[in-house]
């Protein structure tokens, strides 16, 4: 970043700011998903049921997440590329990404399910 230009420090903060928008969307459709999934797989173990409504408000701690790592990132563009900056990005988008991927691949699980599921109705 020290070798960024003016222009280049602007769309990186336009960036960072359209990034809020995103994470609404984003956390709202794969909470959605994650309480979706949780009626598929509940009727297999309610145990599953479970993990599915965690996952679910487990998005909205990622946006939270996403939130403190943009807020990390803003302060590093501003000038100030020193502890404990870089270290909170890394550790909140860690998170954000564990989550995320975790709430995808629990739908993607009970899609595989309801698929299988109607080829066996069918």
């Amino acid at each position: 970043m020290a070798y960024w230009d003016e222009r280049a420090r602007r769309y990186a903060g336009f960036s960072l700011g359209v990034d809020y928008l995103f994470m609404v969307a984003y956390s709202t459709t794969i909470a959605l998903a994650c309480v979706w999934a949780a009626g598929v797989l509940g009727g297999t173990a309610g145990a599953l049921a479970t993990v599915g409504i965690l996952l679910a408000w487990g998005q909205w701690l990622a946006a939270l997440c996403d939130g403190g790592e943009n807020a990390a990132l803003t302060t590093m563009l501003l000038g100030s590329v020193r502890e404990p900056w870089p270290a909170v990005a890394w550790w909140c988008a860690t998170t954000k990404f564990c989550l995320i991927v975790a709430g995808i691949l629990y739908a993607l699980a009970a899609v595989g399910v309801r698929a299988a599921r109607g080829a066996e109705a069918g």
